[in-house]
Parts: structure tokens; sequence; C-alpha cells
């Protein structure tokens, strides 16, 4: 082994607190000379507060982090009231709380929306201010980032943009960042409205992303699984093709339909995660 010990941070022994007591079931592990535990005991809310991504053969996951005591108090609120719906949990966790910091300027409803359906994607802008610097000039100042976004990247990107006259509204930008970041932002002239400059940049730059949600976890040790279907007679006489019988629930066709219903009326659909 490359590494002997490691210290553990108080969340890592959260999440493995109780295991000597035979919290949780182990089984051997791959080959054979040991064992593991099937799950961590876990006292934290790991999935969602730190997040995961992941994707694999059919099926993808991305969970975004989230603020931890928020989601304690929503965990509290669902020990009480099982049969809590998404929309209520929601007045608990607002929402992503990504390390970077950012601003998240998707409405409510969409947000909620995302979380009720378990997809979607959140749109989140660079956080920044303006600094005067006398004579009624002034500098723009980013002070938060998107999530997963680099740096470095971003500053060769806006470089590349000022070289390329792309950017006509900004003639320089500067890495003052030390521990927190500190992007700064020069105006070519004084009379630049900064809503308008910034509005460049996120249309340009990776200072607004989208952060997808995809929230498909396994259950209780269930594997999703890709069957083969076959082609059934539906209530109209019909068959429909394997192609549509693994497109009905995706692509969103209306409960109503015919299609829908076709699909329904099969007796053997996919088995897939539960979200």
């Amino acid at each position: 082994m490359r590494y002997t010990e490691a210290r553990l941070t108080e969340v890592a022994r959260l999440l493995i607190d109780g295991i000597d007591e035979d919290a949780v079931n182990f089984r051997p592990s791959y080959d054979g000379t040991g064992e593991e535990p099937v799950v961590l005991p876990a006292a934290f809310p790991n999935l969602l507060a730190n997040g995961s991504q992941g994707i694999a053969v059919g099926m993808a996951t991305s969970i975004p982090p989230h603020n931890a005591a928020e989601l304690c108090d929503a965990a509290l609120f669902l020990i009480d009231n099982p049969k809590a719906r998404s929309r209520t949990l929601l007045k608990y966790v607002k929402g992503p709380d990504f390390p970077t910091g950012g601003v998240i300027v998707d409405r409510p409803a969409e947000i909620a929306e995302a979380y009720s359906t378990g997809r979607g994607s959140f749109r989140v802008r660079a956080r920044w201010k303006t600094e005067d610097t006398g004579r009624g000039t002034y500098v723009i100042v980013i002070t938060q980032i998107p999530w997963l976004v680099q740096k470095s990247r971003l500053v060769e990107k806006l470089a590349e943009l000022i070289n390329e006259k792309k950017l006509p509204l900004v003639a320089d930008v500067r890495d003052e960042s030390a521990e927190d970041v500190r992007l700064v932002i020069e105006p070519r002239a004084r009379s630049v409205d900064a809503e308008l400059l910034m509005e460049s940049l996120f249309k340009l730059t990776e200072l607004e992303s989208r952060i997808p949600l995809n929230m498909n976890v396994l259950v209780k040790g269930r594997i999703p699984t890709r069957a083969r279907p076959r082609p059934r007679p539906c209530a109209n006489g019909s068959t429909i093709a394997a192609t549509c019988w693994c497109a009905a629930p995706s692509i969103g066709w209306p409960r109503s339909s015919i299609a829908w219903k076709c699909w329904a009326a099969i007796s053997s659909p996919i088995s897939t995660s539960t979200r």
C-alpha cells in the first residue's frame, strides 16, 4: 500500500461512526482475504452534501453539493413527516450550495421543478462588484466563480477574447488572487456601463455556467438493468416498436397520449434506478 495511515476529519469520522458496533453488514473483499462493509453507517448526508458525478452505460448521475446544515434540518423534518413532498423540503434546502460560491439566477419555480422531477440544471453566475479607482474611473472585481470552472483557464480565455477584440468594452484583465478569488476587469472607458460589460462576459465566458442535476442513485442494492423489450399488442390492437418502448418515459410524451398508454400497457417495463 502506498499510504499506511491517514488522519480522519470530523466528517469522515461520522461516515464510519458505529462500524465497530455491527451497525452495518459486511461481505468478503474482492480477493476474499478480508471483509468490507456493504455500506457505511454514514451519520452525515454525504451524497447530497458533497455531491456526486458519474456516468455508466445507459445512465448517469450529477448531484451538486448542498449545505450540510440545511440538509440536517430537512432530515429532521422528514423524520417527523415521512410523507413530506419535495416542494415542502425546499423550505429547508433552498438549492445547491457550491464551495466556490456564485449566484444562481434561476427562478424559484424552476429550481423547485428540477428537484421535483430529479432532472434539470442551474444557471450559475460569478459574483462581482465595482471598486472606485478615483477620477471617475472604476474596475470590476470578481470574487466568486461558478463551480468546476478553472480560474487559470478562465483568465486565459478572457485574455484571448480581448486580444481577438471580441470584448470591445474590456481593456484588461488581471488575476490578483491570493487565498481568495480576485479577478480584476478594467473597462475600456469610464463611460462603460458595468452591467452591460458583465452581460457580455456572461455570454462569452464561463463566468456563467450551467450545473446539471440528475438525481440517479441506487437504492437498497438494486442495480439498474436494461432488458430487451418484446413488442406486445397495445390497447388499440397495434404494436409498439422497441425504440418507442424505450423512449416513452424519457422523451416527455403526455400521459394522455396513445404512445404513453401503449408503453404503460406493456407488462415488462425497464428496471431503472430510483430518483
